[in-house]
């Protein structure tokens, strides 16, 4: 794995070895059989393989509407198989599917378990509110199967989270006091917006308007 060398474990005497390659002390080249700092630039090389990717997956995304306008079919022919599983108009959830990918794969990086169960839900969540909102899969049953598998390890993390023992109670006290806070921010935040919508907003409420006078004008129509 090319995150191997960032997961390193600790052991009584302070010191950190790679879980994969015990014998590798982490960020101490002088201990070990191994150059850990070799092995860090090595892996920091190769994760340049799936950035490269998911930045030519958006760099795609950007160019796809001008690249149906003008009839591009090769264009689409050979990037047909990052959107033909959607459905029309959320192609750009393959950008959200590559990125969600991308951050569980860093996730076994951290070193403490109740960081990485936070990072996952906090992957999750929106994830699942993002799905259920966009239906973006082509098939529906497909959007059910995402929204179910997504409820499942949500469920499964707080579980986990339940036999985690490495817990800091400060840390977790600073998390949870950012989260009502963040919560606290987001409901005065819609609160603002809808009045804003309501009261302050100029302008119509619609961008076409199609009316059909049939005393007055027959068959015509105005926009």
């Amino acid at each position: 794995s090319m995150l191997a060398p960032f997961q390193c474990a600790e052991h009584p005497n302070g010191l950190y070895t790679v879980k994969d390659y015990p014998t590798v002390v982490c960020w101490h080249d002088e201990h070990g059989e191994g150059g850990h700092t070799s092995m860090v630039v090595i892996g920091l090389v190769a994760t340049l393989i799936p950035l490269g990717f998911f930045a030519g997956a958006c760099y795609v995304v950007y160019k796809l509407p001008k690249m149906l306008a003008v009839g591009d079919t090769g264009f689409l022919n050979a990037f047909r198989f990052l959107f033909f599983r959607f459905r029309t108009g959320a192609h750009w959830f393959i950008i959200v599917f590559l990125l969600r990918n991308l951050i569980i794969s860093i996730v076994p990086a951290i070193g403490y378990q109740m960081v990485q169960i936070l990072v996952l839900q906090f992957v999750m969540i929106p994830l699942l509110c993002l799905t259920v909102y966009t239906m973006p899969w082509g098939v529906f049953m497909a959007n059910i199967l995402d929204a179910g598998t997504t409820v499942f390890l949500c469920i499964l993390l707080l579980v986990f989270a339940l036999f985690t023992r490495e817990v800091d109670a400060q840390v977790l006290a600073q998390i949870c006091v950012g989260l009502v806070l963040g919560a606290f921010a987001g409901i005065v935040a819609v609160v603002v917006w809808g009045v804003y919508e309501r009261f302050v907003r100029a302008g119509k409420p619609f961008q076409f308007f199609i009316c059909h006078h049939k005393a007055g004008a027959g068959n015509f129509t105005r926009l």
